[in-house]
């Protein structure tokens, strides 16, 4: 019920910066479903729906690697959270925080042509940073705190993507390594 109510909102609002087929579910257990709307551009920033039969909740992530745990998921900003009934989940104001995401500003600030860190706000309402994109920034940057050349707001639903892109990654987030 929830993923077909999920499948129509994107339907509905067509947002630019989502390739359907990228988006994904995993599972946390067998309590947990996990939904990832990846946007296409931000290398791998996503939303990510954590669905329990009491809540859900949406984290803003940069996801990485899948494929043994979901740390990645770990370390997302909570931006969202809906209670829900277990014996009559309803899944509209849920799916109105997933739809407010999509049109939510996400800031994107510029280090020069090929640096950028991602920042979004979290329930609070606090800027907090939630990823990077291209090469990034040097522990001297970080410490100093080098002032960016310039800073965006973009959205899942702009049409033109950001000043700086990197791929979302998503065929590797399930890949599995072994080590020796």
């Amino acid at each position: 019920m929830f993923l077909a109510a999920l499948v129509d909102l994107l339907s509905d609002v067509q947002p630019a910066q989502i390739d359907e087929s990228e988006t994904a579910l995993t599972a946390e257990r067998d309590n947990c479903l996990i939904v990832l709307i990846p946007h296409r551009a931000l290398g791998g920033i996503a939303i990510v729906v954590w669905l329990t039969a009491k809540h859900g909740e949406i984290i803003l992530a940069q996801v990485g690697g899948l494929g043994i745990n979901h740390d990645s998921l770990d370390l997302g900003v909570g931006v969202a959270r809906t209670d829900l009934d277990p014996s009559r989940p309803d899944f509209v104001m849920l799916l109105a925080r997933i739809r407010e995401q999509l049109f939510t500003p996400i800031t994107v600030r510029l280090y020069g042509s090929n640096q950028a860190t991602v920042w979004v706000r979290d329930k609070r309402d606090v800027l907090r940073q939630v990823g990077g994109l291209g090469t990034p920034l040097g522990w001297l940057d970080r410490i100093v705190r080098r002032a960016p050349t310039s800073e965006v707001q973009i959205r899942f639903v702009d049409s033109e993507p950001p000043p700086l892109t990197e791929p979302s990654g998503v065929n590797e987030w399930f890949a599995t390594r072994h080590g020796a």
